[in-house]
């Protein structure tokens, strides 16, 4: 299928992108939606243009920020082009193209597992391996500076006794409240 340039080109796209991808065992919610039309948007302006766009960046970088593993955004994409190359034939442009969107969507990927690994889900704040990382980088700079350096530590008192006698949510309230 050629690249879209109508609304119903690009609801047809979506439409077999959104097959292919659960032929292939994948999931189609990321076919669908704003962000999937965005997406296909910016794929056929990039196509016209004849290179890779600002716009396809940032377009991929916010379809992919939706994804929870970066092999899963490579398997929609690959969908994606072939449903592009199906019809059509392919060219190098098309090529160029799609692989931008696959590194900007992959690399959101990423950074949202990355986010995922040094942050508490609960309270948002960064857990120990931050921490860790955030106090080496900090005293290193405090040391090159000359500037002096300091941390504060919060202890919930009472919380492991609310833990015990009412249950890990009425902890979690604790530390939310």
């Amino acid at each position: 299928m050629p690249a879209p340039h109508t609304d119903d080109e690009r609801s047809t796209l979506l439409q077999h992108w959104a097959q292919r991808c659960q032929t292939r065992g994948a999931s189609a919610e990321h076919c669908r939606g704003s962000d999937a039309s965005y997406l296909v948007t910016a794929v056929d302006a990039a196509l016209r243009r004849g290179n890779q766009t600002p716009h396809l960046g940032r377009a991929a970088r916010s379809w992919g920020s939706h994804f929870d593993a970066p092999a899963d955004v490579i398997t929609v994409v690959s969908c994606l082009r072939e449903e592009l190359t199906g019809a059509a034939g392919t060219d190098d442009r098309l090529h160029r193209v799609i692989d931008q969107l696959m590194l900007e969507a992959v690399d959101a990927a990423a950074n949202g597992l990355r986010h995922a690994a040094r942050t508490d889900p609960l309270t948002g704040c960064v857990n120990r391996r931050t921490l860790d990382d955030d106090i080496r980088r900090a005293a290193g700079s405090a040391l090159a500076s000359g500037l002096d350096l300091a941390v504060a530590a919060v202890d919930v008192d009472g919380l492991k006794r609310i833990n015990d006698t009412s249950g890990h949510a009425a902890g979690d309230a604790a530390i939310l409240g």
